[in-house]
Parts: C-alpha cells; structure tokens; sequence
C-alpha cells in the first residue's frame, strides 16, 4: 500500500523529508517515522496525514505513542546519568577533602600553627595538580564520568580551599599581624599562579612526549 497523505505536509525544513514518505509503503514509511520524523517534530506536528481508520493512519498513532514513551524513558535515563555524575564527583570531593584534612593536621603539628603553611601548601599543590589533569584529562572517564570533572570540580575542588585563605587573612589582620596577611596574600596568589604555569608546562611537555 502507498502512503498517501490526505493533508498538506509542513512547510519549512521537514518538506523534502516528508516528501519521501508519499513514494514509500507503509512499513517502510514507519521505519522512516521512526528513524526520522518522529525525532525532528513535537507531536502536534506529527505526520499522520492519513484516512481515519485506515492502516497507515493506526501505524501514525501507534508511532505516535513510540515517541512519547521513547521520550519518557530517554529523559529518565538522562536523569539518572545525572544522578550517577553527582555521585562520582561527590566521591571525588570527600575524598580530596580527606586529602585536605590531612595535609593539614601534618603540617601544622610539623611546622605549628604561627602561619597558615597547610592551606598554602594545598592550594599550591592543587593548583599545580589541576592545571595538569585539565590539560592532560582529554576526553578521559572515571567511572563514565568525564575525568575533569572528576578531578576537577570533585578530588581537587574538595583538596584546595579558597573560603579558608580568605578566613586565615582576616584573622591574621584581627591579630594585628598584617605583615604575615600580606605575605599570605601575596604568597598565595603568586605561588598559586606559578605553581599552575609549572603544572601546565609539564603537562605539554608529557603530552608532547
């Protein structure tokens, strides 16, 4: 049997491929649906331009009603991905904070707590490791999750800490010690800055190998 659309078909960048499914039977024009028409139109658009009643016209509602479903669960899926995506990166943060506490509870019996080394020492390690994971990460995955956000926004984004720079400053100028808040400001900003140049020139080098 022939599709023979009984309305006029859409005007615009559908036309020619609606065209085809006057010259194809009706399977074929249901696999075409499917294939096709049915991911490029809303369902208000559909092409269901059939006789009532007819075989061609209950293939276009069965079609009909594919998509929705198709649609429903394509957007559960993409839902759960998100899902799973919230719990790697999550994973990644405690972990990277765990890392940070540690760092942290080392240093300061190591050296004391006169100056704030542990937060300086992770955010320049952070800044150096970060800026070779997002130069060296490519199109990687860590448990289907896209690397750089992983290690990013997840080990590394829980590793460093700017809140707690900002904090130690303040209390550092509460103490009346201002000598020290600068050099921490000044210290933080540019070993940082070129602890991530030192991280990004190494990692050319090792992609370029």
């Amino acid at each position: 049997m022939i599709v023979r659309p009984v309305g006029r078909a859409p005007s615009g960048a559908h036309e020619n491929r609606f065209a085809i499914y006057r010259r194809v039977p009706a399977m074929g024009a249901a696999v075409l649906l499917m294939t096709n028409g049915l991911a490029a139109v809303g369902p208000e658009e559909h092409p269901c331009w059939h006789e009532e009643g007819s075989r061609d016209g209950r293939v276009c509602r069965a079609l009909r009603g594919f998509r929705q479903s198709v649609l429903v669960r394509g957007g559960r899926a993409r839902d759960a991905r998100g899902v799973w995506n919230v719990v790697v990166i999550a994973i990644g943060g405690g972990i990277g904070t765990a890392l940070r506490y540690g760092v942290s509870v080392g240093l300061t019996r190591w050296v004391g707590a006169s100056f704030p080394w542990a937060t300086l020492a992770v955010n320049v390690l952070g800044s150096f490791l970060l800026a070779g994971v997002m130069e060296l990460a490519g199109s990687r995955e860590i448990a289907g999750v896209p690397a750089k956000l992983v290690l990013g926004a997840g080990l590394l984004g829980g590793f460093t800490t700017y809140s707690s720079f900002n904090l130690e400053t303040i209390r550092l100028a509460e103490q009346g010690a201002y000598g020290r808040a600068a050099v921490y400001v000044v210290a933080t900003l540019a070993v940082c800055l070129l602890a991530a140049l030192a991280g990004l020139a190494i990692a050319r080098r090792l992609r370029g190998a």
